[in-house]
């Protein structure tokens, strides 16, 4: 049994299965909850008295991890491929939730790849919108080391320019969106 990197629960790989056993009943009825909805085939087994979820492990390259070789390569049309893809797939999340719901934890290692989008981690999943997610992601992406580093500025303009065009919002909210996501990482991270 292989531990994985978890801040709040005890997360274990073995025989190509997730074992996710959960510190609190709210975290493992909130993550059972969603999962039941948006992604019911990746369930394995549930076990209430354990507050264990049994899951299909997903093998994918963590988007952190995908941005960090871009990154390095100056692969920026690649990322922001992948990045339209995240939308899509946190759009798919919205409607399976009618827009009530909202992913929120943008963490870079709960988004994976591998020939399409993975969201994984459901434990932090609140109300709120889909404008929420897709500004959150926009403002987690720069927020990593290097912080504001050129390529990271250069995808998010794409990004935000593409929003402002498919949300219909003027750039300007846009960006005011985006300068008060920022502002509520900072106080986060204090």
């Amino acid at each position: 049994m292989i531990r994985l990197d978890s801040k709040r629960h005890h997360v274990y790989l073995k025989d190509n299965k997730i074992y996710k056993y959960f510190q609190d009943i709210a975290s493992y009825e909130g993550e059972k909850k969603v999962l039941e909805s948006y992604d019911p085939l990746r369930i394995i087994k549930c076990d209430n008295d354990k507050m264990l979820i049994i899951m299909t492990y997903i093998k994918g390259t963590s988007l952190l991890d995908i941005l960090e070789s871009c990154e390095k390569h100056d692969e920026i049309n690649e990322f922001i491929e992948i990045c339209l893809e995240v939308f899509e797939s946190l759009n798919r999340f919205h409607k399976t939730f009618n827009n009530k719901l909202r992913f929120y934890d943008m963490n870079f290692k709960n988004i994976l790849y591998d020939d399409q989008v993975y969201l994984i981690d459901f434990e932090t999943v609140r109300p709120g919108d889909i404008r929420q997610d897709y500004i959150a992601f926009v403002a987690m992406l720069v927020m990593y080391n290097p912080i504001k580093s050129d390529f990271k500025m250069k995808v998010k303009k794409e990004l935000l320019s593409y929003l402002s065009k498919t949300l219909d919002l003027n750039l300007s909210h846009i960006n005011e969106l985006f300068k008060s996501e920022l502002e509520q990482i900072h106080a986060r991270r204090q």
